[in-house]
């Protein structure tokens, strides 16, 4: 009997290290999750700060001072939810639980950012501290529940395989198809706001104006001086000083006799504009949680958590004694000017290109942000088989630095025909910037989630300790900071172009006319920074991102090593924990036959 179970004991002890890994399945139902949560997360990200500085008018120094706010409770709130990650224990693991119930509230929250009580304006100051006040309590309780969705989902990725080649693969495609989701919101919400906002608008329009017939002729009536002033406005542009000898008129003047706009359809075109977003928020909202709320229930937790448990103070210092993770931390902030080419986008388009017509956003969304995704695509889905021939360290500051290139090229290209860029040549080029700029964006977002999922394993070889949790929390904290920094810089460049709340509302009421703000020299610094947010700021985060990886500590060759090991210790505790169970068998029939 004795030799029997010294058999077995021997047998589990030099047994092979078992490999866990996910279904096809469940791989599926994660990346349906991965897609909703990004079109959420998106909603806010991209089309809240256009909807707070653009639609209700809140001056852009406020704006960016609502995103510092989150940023400093950010660095607060992530690391507290990633501790409570690590601590959970539950029939359904560690990360699951949240993901099972929290799209809900995340779409509850996510409406409510996009609930308000009327435009900010100079001289209703209790007004605006009550539209500040909630847009600042509104967007701080959408980043908490955020948060604890959004941790859980990419710690559960080291959970769900120890395989390194199936993990690389699942970060790949949640990549991929987390940017499916960015695309379905950045694509698709803003012109979908302002086509609804354009139907709601007529009945107010029709209210305010007392009759259908008589919004119909106010309308008729703009039409015809924007028409009247675009025919002088065009003779000026072709001899400014001719066309002053001969009528008397500087731009000034011609501006005060024809540039006028009615009050009834400009407010009608806010109201209308206002609501648009709130239905767009409602449903993008219900379909990026309905998707989101998928995941946490078809999938499974497959390593096991380390038994060790630590404080929010301990995790802590567990993120900040990790080397490279504290490279990729400060990478990530440095390169934060890079996500302008997103969080500006909407602005751009709509001003600049569309003249915030739906439709021509549509068309200008697919070409110039299609450009960016595809981009990023491509350089997602190709990022494995190039880690087959280069280090992670080397293409991701490779790519980052490849970057730069694009985003300096869409300055040059406006600096070369400022009111031309509409034109199709100049479109299609920058189509081909945009794509470069994606891809160089695309490969340095799905590096870093590789690298930081490279620091748990790391952590656990180095300490004993598999902080899922808290280093995703740390990823949680890069994607928001990231966004927030932009948010908060092109808050800064508009304040000092003074494209804000007064400004924005002239042209709003001027494309409300029907006039094209980029052929008018009065908004001509507006365009202007337009394309400097989108240029020099991006390629400035991806010259100076690469500082602290160019020396990136946690090589390839050293994390196979550190892998191996770790299945090896693996190995031998379960091979341990089957001896003591054999041992515990034995006792009672070696007693026995005593």
């Amino acid at each position: 009997m004795s030799n029997v179970n010294a058999a077995s004991v021997g047998a589990a002890t030099v047994s092979a290290p078992e490999t866990r890994t996910y279904t096809s399945k469940e791989r599926n139902f994660y990346l349906c999750g991965l897609v909703g949560q990004n079109i959420i997360y998106n909603i806010i990200g991209s089309a809240l700060a256009y909807y707070f500085q653009f639609t209700l008018l809140i001056p852009a120094v406020a704006v960016s001072t609502i995103m510092a706010i989150a940023r400093v409770w950010d660095a607060i709130n992530d690391p507290i939810m990633g501790t409570i990650v690590d601590k959970t224990r539950s029939k359904w693991g560690k990360c699951r639980p949240f993901l099972i119930y929290v799209p809900l509230p995340l779409f509850i929250v996510t409406t409510l950012c996009f609930v308000n009580f009327g435009f900010y304006e100079e001289s209703q100051t209790a007004m605006n501290v009550l539209i500040i006040g909630w847009a600042v309590f509104t967007y701080l309780m959408w980043e908490v529940v955020y948060t604890v969705g959004d941790i859980p989902l990419w710690g559960v990725t080291s959970l769900m395989t120890d395989v390194e080649k199936d993990r690389q693969k699942l970060l790949s495609l949640a990549r991929i198809f987390g940017g499916v989701g960015a695309g379905i919101t950045l694509l698709a919400m803003q012109p979908a706001a302002l086509m609804v906002g354009g139907w709601i608008a007529k009945p107010i329009g029709i209210e305010m104006a007392g009759s259908e017939e008589a919004w119909i002729a106010l309308n008729e009536q703009q039409e015809a001086m924007s028409k009247e002033f675009n025919i002088e406005l065009e003779k000026y542009n072709a001899d400014p000083a001719a066309y002053t000898a001969e009528t008397g008129l500087d731009y000034d003047a011609l501006a005060a006799k024809y540039l006028t706009t009615n009050e009834i359809i400009a407010e009608a075109t806010r109201q209308g504009e206002r609501w648009g977003f709130t239905i767009a928020a409602v449903a993008f909202g219900l379909l990026g949680c309905g998707l989101f709320q998928l995941c946490g229930p078809k999938i499974k937790e497959r390593v096991p958590s380390s038994e060790k448990q630590y404080t929010l103070k301990e995790n802590l210092q567990i993120m900040f004694r990790n080397r490279p993770f504290r490279q990729i931390l400060l990478s990530g902030i440095l390169g934060s000017p890079r996500m302008l080419i997103q969080t500006a986008a909407m602005p751009l388009i709509s001003y600049y290109f569309a003249d915030k017509d739906p439709l021509m956003a549509i068309v200008y969304m697919v070409v110039l942000g299609g450009g960016v995704f595809v981009g990023q695509f491509a350089a997602m889905a190709f990022a494995p088989k190039m880690l087959t021939k280069i280090s992670k360290k080397n293409l991701y500051n490779y790519s980052n630095l490849a970057g730069v290139v694009p985003f300096m090229m869409i300055y040059a290209f406006y600096k070369i025909d400022p009111t031309g860029m509409a034109d199709w040549y100049w479109v299609i080029a920058l189509f081909f910037m945009f794509i470069i700029a994606g891809a160089s964006l695309g490969m340095s977002t799905v590096l870093q989630t590789y690298m930081i999922s490279d620091c748990i394993d790391y952590e656990e070889y180095t300490n004993g300790v598999r902080p899922d949790g808290v280093f995703f929390a740390g990823q949680t904290f890069i994607s928001k900071i990231q966004a927030g920094i932009a948010t908060i810089i092109s808050g800064i460049f508009y304040a000092i172009y003074d494209f804000s709340d007064e400004n924005i509302d002239k042209v709003n009421n001027y494309i409300a006319a029907g006039l094209t703000p980029r052929d008018i020299p009065e908004f001509e610094n507006f365009m202007l920074v337009l394309f400097i947010i989108v240029s020099i700021p991006p390629a400035i985060g991806c010259l100076i991102s690469v500082i602290p990886t160019w020396k990136y500590c946690l090589d390839d060759a050293e994390h196979k090593r550190i892998l191996a090991e770790l299945a090896r210790r693996r190995s031998e505790n379960e091979a341990a924990i089957a001896d003591a169970s054999a041992e515990s068998a034995a006792d009672p029939s070696d007693i026995t036959n005593g």
